[in-house]
């Protein structure tokens, strides 16, 4: 399994020569552990190690090495210590996994988010890497076709994949990457029952181009001013405030290629999985370099495989999704970030950190380029920049001279129907469709119903285990919680009073897409939603209606960003009012990024695109503002707003939080919580404990405590003296308290 071992096992005496060595595991330890160094070899922080920890030999990660005689005289002050120490059991690695920059990173998550460094180190490293296994490449999968000959296949998708792999000089590729291309294992079957294909194991290679690369774009004046804004000779963040279309994505790509150009390495991160296919395609077509890709959706070892060759050097583009950040490039020169705003780039459980904000630290520790790109940036951000800590650049135009959509309103309160789209809305979207075009209809609610009500009691059908509405669903009927996955049939009758007279209430994307059936029955429809997705591909779904017919496509939020869909000129939003909800203080500032995100996917071809916001609240100020004088206006009110209240970015916020089968124990874990800080000297804002906006969920009860501070540092004082009270006090001991620095998510 390594390359050293030792029989050493048991306590031993150190002798004055034998190096004491720091030793992270993931367990919520307050430290790094000590264990004697056996080895010949010299330790090197950043190996990974087997350790003995109580009757068990665990997976540890080498993290420093202590001072001889300091360590010594603080075990000679223990009652009974003899200088006993375990030794390090075995070494797994050569040479360090992780550089000592990802090591300092490591420590600065550990202590800004008050999590053990063990846990931290290990979330660093891939799921095959944590386990002991080998941080070596193994063989990858690919589909090749052994035969040129094209005979008569079934189904666009196995001519797609025959002509994929055609393509290729070699006539292969790793099924990885044909996976986020939309091919499944069916498709290739096809091929391989006519003797077509065939599956091969080879050694991992790169998502590189084979052909002749594109030739950059030509950049407008205000491209070309951040282009050359952007120095590659230190540290300097650019904010791109850029409207949808307007071409942030060639910045990236040019601005990659002067990082090329100087032997450098490029990490560029993206929210999801479902937009890296389309992003990677063009990248694929601009550059002949490898590159590494890193995502949710690859098994353990491809992911390993990906990590290794952006650690090795060898892949000089890496591109993923939030956990990206920490892969390992020896010569990085350039980070990006597209649409920086979004919420995925903040991890919801576990080590709650925020991926756009390491990755500004992590490029001012290395002293190179970021840029942070978005239509409708935080307000984090924006303020960042408003105070000089980031330069600010506008991208007002769209590419090829292209116009924004114009926004209208569409009234509700004058629409009494069941109907989920009003009579002005439908009328539009028949105009454009008989013009050739493709509509997109925006609703953020998967499944049929979003509740199921009696109307003779008044009965609504609630989750058992959760603070929320079950979800009527089809194929197959039930009912179904989005919190905690419970299941249920839909009953025949009112559990309540008996009454047959249950109604699916609301509309859900399935209850709409029924809908737009019976109006357009002719005309090809795509849903795309979480359940439609299941077991496929975002691409093999979009390409369903071809860019020269017309079509709607309706869907949740996964269509709503960075999708090119030229042939879409209209965009309908179903519930523009979803974001008046709600007591987070930033439900509006999201609000206006989702609309104005799934609004720029409307005319971004050559012709004009038409927004249709369905609101019961058309004169509301934030429909006005948003509509005359756009997002950044709004956003420069919510500042206003925030710094009259000390809300973020003007006050520093963390949450703590205690989640127990029952109420009262986690109300009173809180107020034990309360108590210490109070004792401790709290000097800023407590508020609660409260129930948490969703009180239940998954069957336990939810507290919080809100923690603001107007300065940073004391909101960090605060909360280490408080960390240090949970892992020393016996009483602490019994509390179960989690805490998120920089929440998102209020609830």
């Amino acid at each position: 399994m390594g390359c050293m071992q030792s029989d050493l096992f048991s306590s031993l005496p150190l002798p004055e020569a034998t190096p004491i060595v720091l030793v992270a595991v993931a367990r919520p330890l307050a430290s790094a552990l000590s264990y004697a160094w056996p080895f010949d070899q010299a330790p090197r922080p950043g190996c990974r190690v087997l350790v003995p920890l109580g009757n068990k030999v665990i997976v540890g990660i080498l993290f420093g090495v202590e001072n001889n005689s300091e360590a010594k005289d603080q075990l000679s002050s223990k009652p009974n210590s003899g200088f006993q120490l375990k030794p390090v059991k075995e070494l797994l690695d050569n040479a360090p996994l992780l550089d000592s920059s990802l090591l300092k990173q490591a420590q600065f998550i550990s202590q800004y988010y008050h999590q053990p460094i063990g846990e931290v180190l290990f979330t660093l490293l891939p799921s095959s890497l944590r386990k002991g296994e080998s941080a070596s490449p193994s063989l990858v999968r690919y589909w090749a076709l052994c035969s040129a000959e094209k005979i008569k296949l079934r189904g666009q998708r196995q001519q797609a994949l025959w002509q994929r792999l055609n393509e290729q000089p070699d006539k292969q590729l790793p099924v990885s990457e044909l996976r986020l291309q939309g091919f499944n294992r069916s498709h290739f079957q096809g091929l391989q029952n006519k003797g077509l294909a065939e599956e091969r194991l080879l050694p991992v290679s790169y998502a590189a181009n084979n052909k002749a690369p594109s030739p950059a774009l030509q950049l407008n004046a205000e491209q070309q001013q951040v282009l050359q804004a952007v120095k590659h000779d230190g540290f300097n963040c650019h904010l791109i405030f850029g409207i949808t279309g307007s071409g942030k994505t060639e910045l990236y790509l040019q601005s990659i290629e002067q990082a090329l150009a100087r032997g450098k390495q490029c990490l560029l991160l993206v929210p999801e999985i479902g937009l890296t296919p389309q992003l990677l395609s063009r990248f694929q077509q601009r550059f002949t370099l490898p590159i590494a890709l890193l995502h949710s959706g690859l098994s353990d070892q491809e992911r390993l495989n990906q990590w290794l060759l952006a650690a090795n050097g060898q892949a000089r583009i890496i591109i993923g999704t939030r956990s990206a950040l920490f892969v390992p490039a020896p010569e990085l020169g350039l980070i990006i970030i597209d649409e920086e705003h979004d919420p995925s780039f903040k991890q919801q459980d576990g080590i709650r950190y925020q991926a756009r904000d390491l990755a500004v630290k992590r490029a001012a520790d290395l002293g190179l380029p970021i840029l942070l790109g978005s239509a409708t940036p935080s307000l984090e951000s924006l303020h960042n920049a408003y105070q000089g800590r980031y330069q600010l650049h506008y991208l007002r135009q769209r590419a090829n001279d292209a116009q924004p959509p114009f926004i209208d309103m569409v009234d509700m309160r004058q629409h009494q129907g069941s109907q989920a789209l009003a009579d002005k809305t439908l009328k539009r979207m028949q105009e454009h469709l008989q013009q050739g075009n493709q509509v997109l209809v925006f609703l953020n609610r998967r499944g049929y119903a979003p509740s199921l009500l009696c109307s003779q009691c008044g009965w609504l059908a609630d989750c058992p285990n959760c603070d929320a509405r079950l979800v009527v669903h089809q194929q197959p009927e039930r009912l179904q919680c989005h919190h905690c996955g419970w299941q249920h049939p839909v009953p025949s009758c009112c559990p309540s009073c008996g009454s047959h007279e249950l109604h699916a209430l609301g509309h859900g994307t399935v209850r709409l897409e029924s809908q737009l059936q019976q109006h357009w029955p002719q005309l090809p429809l795509v849903r795309i939603d979480r359940d439609s997705t299941q077991g496929k591909q975002l691409a093999e779904q979009l390409a369903q209606i071809p860019e020269d017919q017309p079509g709607i496509f309706v869907g949740t939020q996964m269509l709503a960003k960075g999708h090119h869909l030229p042939s879409i000129t209209l965009v309908v939003v179903v519930d523009g009012d979803a974001g008046f909800q709600g007591p987070d203080f930033r439900n509006l500032e999201r609000m206006a990024q989702q609309l104005l995100q799934v609004a720029g996917r409307a005319g971004r071809g050559d012709r004009l695109g038409e927004v249709l916001i369905q609101s019961r609240y058309p004169e509301h100020g934030f429909f006005q503002v948003l509509r005359q004088q756009g997002y950044e206006q709004l956003a420069k009110q919510w500042l206003s707003e925030r710094q009259s209240q000390q809300l973020p970015p003007f006050a520093a916020m963390a949450t703590l939080r205690a989640d127990h089968e029952q109420g009262e124990q986690a109300l009173a874990q809180l107020q034990q919580a309360k108590q210490q800080l109070l004792a401790q000297g709290f000097n800023g804002r407590l508020l609660g404990p409260v129930p948490a906006p969703m009180s239940k969920r998954q069957g336990m009860h939810r507290y919080l405590i809100y923690l603001y501070c107007s300065q940073r540092a004391q909101l960090q004082q605060q909360l280490q003296l408080f960390h240090q009270w949970l892992y020393q006090s016996s009483l602490a001991g019994r509390l179960s308290i989690g805490l998120d620095v920089d929440p998102y998510d209020l609830g």
